[in-house]
């Protein structure tokens, strides 16, 4: 897994930056992409901070809005479904979502 570079490099590209190095030569020379290293020079002249920002977060549920309102609609009709047999349903209708979708979808609203 990738994870960001440390605040000691970070601050010695921004030192490189802002002494007059070109974007491409502290790329070279630090081991980075030059799209990083102008970030990393964008965030030292912004004064926001050179931490890394945090990695990953939530993730937005698949089924809201109207696929939510539906598997509520099959849920009332029939209380017993399989989650595999109510995927395939949905799937039938048009909605395109794996198992594992609907079954994360029913923990959260704490069916079982």
């Amino acid at each position: 897994m990738a994870r960001p570079l440390s605040l000691d490099l970070r601050q010695r590209v921004a030192d490189a930056l802002a002494g007059g190095m070109m974007v491409r030569a502290a790329a070279l020379r630090f081991g980075i992409s030059a799209a990083t290293a102008v970030r990393i020079g964008q965030l030292d002249r912004s004064g926001r901070g050179l931490a890394a920002a945090k990695m990953g977060g939530h993730v937005k549920p698949m089924l809201r809005d109207a696929a939510a309102d539906e598997v509520h609609r099959r849920l009332a009709a029939k209380p017993d479904w399989a989650v595999r047999a109510l995927a395939a349903d949905l799937k039938a209708a048009g909605i395109d979502v794996s198992h594992d979708t609907v079954w994360r979808f029913l923990r959260r609203e704490g069916k079982t």
